[in-house]
């Protein structure tokens, strides 16, 4: 993933857990926070979105996940990503976003603990 300070593309639908039609897609899918290859389950069948869920519903699909989806440095990587696009101040986008390429860099995350609430 490539965050620059003039555009930033963020990973929504692929934070690290991506579901896509089976069997038309590679063995292995880049992470969209970290670049990690992600490896495939395939021919899984369930609901992938609360809508489906509610309704009862399900499909086929393959899922890739990331194996550092549960890391704290993942996590904190995408919450600073969604509020890096949330942000109307340049200055603090600038500063987030100089956090995150460092995080992304490290692999190691800048807090000690990320709270369940402020994770997509």
């Amino acid at each position: 993933m490539e965050y620059n300070d003039e555009f930033i593309e963020l990973p929504f639908g692929n934070t690290g857990h991506l579901f896509l039609d089976p069997r038309i897609h590679p063995d292995t899918h880049p992470c969209g926070v970290c670049e990690t290859l992600m490896p495939v389950v395939r021919d899984q069948f369930g609901p992938t979105g609360w809508a489906e869920a509610m309704a009862e519903g399900g499909h086929s699909y393959d899922e890739y996940i990331c194996p550092h989806k549960e890391e704290i440095w993942h996590q904190q990587a995408v919450a600073l990503a969604m509020q890096i696009e949330a942000s109307y101040s340049a200055t603090l986008r600038e500063l987030m976003l100089r956090e995150l390429k460092q995080i992304l860099a490290d692999r190691k995350s800048t807090v000690n603990k990320i709270s369940i609430l402020d994770t997509p």
